[in-house]
């Protein structure tokens, strides 16, 4: 009973880290993106 309870947990933390990366991949994407389009106006 308690292994369970346990593996549940730990599933919804890596759950939460998955999304977590995610989002901080896509903030990373968004932001190489923003200064690469900066760059090709500006040259």
């Amino acid at each position: 009973m308690s292994t369970g309870a346990t593996q549940s947990g730990h599933s919804a933390d890596v759950l939460c880290l998955v999304i977590v990366v995610r989002l901080f991949v896509w903030h990373l994407i968004r932001q190489i993106e923003l200064l690469i389009d900066l760059d090709y106006k500006t040259a």
